[in-house]
């Protein structure tokens, strides 16, 4: 009889759902801040995500700028997934054949036009170098192993243009319910035909700023086995990031823009993004939380 109760107790644990809340700031010079709150919720094979982000600061917030709201929920058994808009009440469904376009990498050629700032990445001579692999730390009540990573430009007419680029990438083994978070993404991989990295080496691309080493990185990443915690992208540059004749502009107009941070290196901040996972819960989530909600029309 214990036996029995332990394995009932045992497959309760091991079919819990799971609860996992993330942070993400951005600060973009000229455009401003934002703070986004997202909550996911993961079963085996399906999950929810709801999303909701407002502008903190700078432009973006100086001209109005509200919450917006959005929700997805995937289904994996269904093989498909529903966008949902809260505010209009409407859904959109997307299928995994067009999931894999959306999901597919940028071909790494032509990557000299992607911009950096107000530079373009191909004026500029790169190099990358992977810090700290393995490196321990703690984020939140976890401890976890990062992969820290720095892409230094140098403009190959002005020798005196240089910018620089932090990107953090930190691992928890020991997080609640990574078994059944793994088991997901696994299956969600596969489903797509994808690694499990595929979106940050998408996102990452668009930027250009890694150019034909990018890989190195996540092949590092690669290598770290957790739940993604955290994520710091952090781009400085030498000049002050010029959006027009910063001259000629009205008050109001820079008053918008703001001014530039300067880092600890002494460089002007261009770009900073951090993700951080707030919030991890093992426990039964609703059904409803992965069914299109009463009320909600197709587009």
């Amino acid at each position: 009889l214990l036996t029995a109760v332990l394995l009932i107790c045992l497959a309760m644990v091991a079919m819990a759902d799971l609860t996992v809340k993330t942070k993400m700031t951005m600060d973009i010079f000229g455009a401003g801040t934002s703070e986004t709150m997202r909550t996911d919720y993961y079963r085996a094979d399906r999950s929810c995500g709801e999303t909701s982000m407002k502008p903190t600061g700078g432009m973006m917030a100086m001209m109005g700028g509200k919450e917006i709201k959005s929700a997805d929920i995937t289904r994996l058994d269904k093989s498909l997934m529903w966008l949902l808009d809260p505010d209009k009440k409407t859904y959109r469904t997307t299928d995994f054949a067009e999931l894999k376009e959306m999901f597919g990498e940028i071909p790494k050629r032509g990557m000299a036009d992607m911009a950096v700032g107000d530079a373009k990445s191909g004026e500029y001579d790169w190099n990358i170098e992977v810090v700290e692999s393995g490196k321990k730390g703690k984020i939140g009540d976890y401890d976890c192993v990062g992969v820290i990573t720095y892409a230094s430009g140098v403009n190959k007419k002005d020798a005196e243009d240089k910018i620089r680029i932090l990107y953090e990438q930190w691992y928890a083994e020991d997080a609640p319910g990574y078994g059944l978070f793994e088991k997901y993404q696994n299956t969600f991989s596969k489903t797509l035909g994808i690694d499990m990295n595929s979106e940050q080496r998408k996102t990452t691309q668009m930027l250009g700023m890694f150019a034909d080493q990018l890989d190195l990185i996540f092949d590092k990443a690669g290598e770290i086995k957790g739940m993604l915690m955290k994520t710091l992208l952090q781009v400085e540059r030498t000049d002050v990031p010029s959006m027009g004749d910063a001259k000629n502009m009205p008050p109001q107009m820079k008053a918008m823009m703001g001014e530039p941070k300067k880092t600890e290196g002494g460089m002007y901040q261009v770009l900073a993004i951090e993700t951080e996972v707030v919030g991890i819960e093992e426990g039964s989530v609703d059904d409803s939380k992965f069914e299109i909600p009463e009320g909600y029309k197709q587009k």
